[in-house]
């Protein structure tokens, strides 16, 4: 069955490009802004006939860069670059890839089938799409100590038949910070063009700084704003080697804390792994309750073969 017989219909966050549609990504700034293009993501569903609405309380499915669970709501993210990031709207460049929030899974294989494959526009994007790949099948599982999956969850899986190894990730207590650290640090410059010049609603102002720190203060979230100024603390002359630079130093750590465990099972399990993910671009699904499921890389497939088995009543 494909995507366009099953979707009723998609919605996507703000920060999603449409061409002549509004697209504010949650600041003030842009609430007027329409831009001359679409997202890769939003003219591929389109062109297969996807009908696409800002209202999510209508959709089916929901595009997102968004890693937050949400009530009742499975979050998949692919594996970093398989789905084009051109026309989207980021804060961080490095962490963030264009996912989607789903009630269920039944008609989301051939809904990521769409967007992913290969941009000339954005050259982070794959050069094969990921979910035409033949996926090894997951057989082993790991989980963590430190966040354990809910034992009901373990049961279910092991009454599957998939077997549950208990491995060791020492450097994942840091993964929260030195995401916090490397997306403030990313946002700078993301956001430098938000300036009520180039982009944005323009503050009456005398002078171009006035008119700068008076557009950015009044048209940027609260969010945007401590953002901005935690990252530029964090890359300034006298903290860049002891908090950008070390940040970036364990990030490199936990993606080979994660290849070797990724040597021993075939995913790993836990509630919850909010950064673990975004910091090494593997493919992951958080549920509802936290509970996250991560995936070798490029095996997308396969992540979502496992979620419609646990999906099985």
């Amino acid at each position: 069955m494909s995507a366009k017989e099953t979707i009723i219909a998609c919605a996507f966050q703000d920060n999603f490009l449409r061409k002549g549609d509004i697209c504010s990504a949650s600041q003030k700034l842009l609430e007027n802004f329409r831009p001359p293009l679409s997202a890769t993501a939003v003219e591929r569903l389109e062109a297969n006939g996807i009908t696409l609405v800002e209202n999510t309380d209508e959709a089916s499915f929901t595009l997102s860069t968004d890693t937050a669970p949400r009530k009742e709501l499975i979050n998949i993210k692919p594996t970093f670059g398989a789905i084009s990031r051109f026309g989207v709207a980021t804060q961080t460049s490095s962490l963030e890839t264009v996912g989607c929030y789903a009630k269920t899974l039944d008609s989301l294989k051939p809904l990521m089938k769409i967007m992913a494959g290969k941009d000339p526009k954005d050259s982070t994007s794959l050069p094969e799409n990921v979910f035409e790949l033949t996926p090894n099948p997951i057989k082993i599982i790991g989980t963590l100590k430190d966040s354990p999956a809910p034992s009901g969850t373990i049961e279910k899986l092991k009454n599957l038949g998939y077997e549950i190894h208990e491995v060791n990730l020492p450097n994942a207590k840091f993964a929260e910070a030195v995401r916090e650290i490397i997306a403030s640090a990313e946002a700078i410059g993301n956001t430098a063009c938000l300036d009520g010049v180039r982009y944005g609603t323009r503050a009456s102002e005398n002078s171009i700084a006035a008119l700068y720190g008076t557009s950015r203060a009044e048209g940027l979230s609260a969010e945007t704003k401590n953002k901005i100024l935690l990252g530029n603390y964090i890359i300034s002359h006298e903290n860049y080697d002891k908090y950008f630079l070390k940040a970036a130093r364990i990030r490199t750590l936990i993606i080979n804390d994660l290849r070797k465990v990724f040597d021993e099972v075939d995913c790993l399990l836990g509630s919850p792994l909010p950064a673990l993910a975004p910091l090494s671009g593997l493919p992951s699904a958080t549920f509802s309750d936290s509970l996250t499921i991560i995936g070798r890389h490029k095996e997308d497939v396969a992540l979502l073969d496992l979620i419609e088995k646990m999906e099985v009543k």
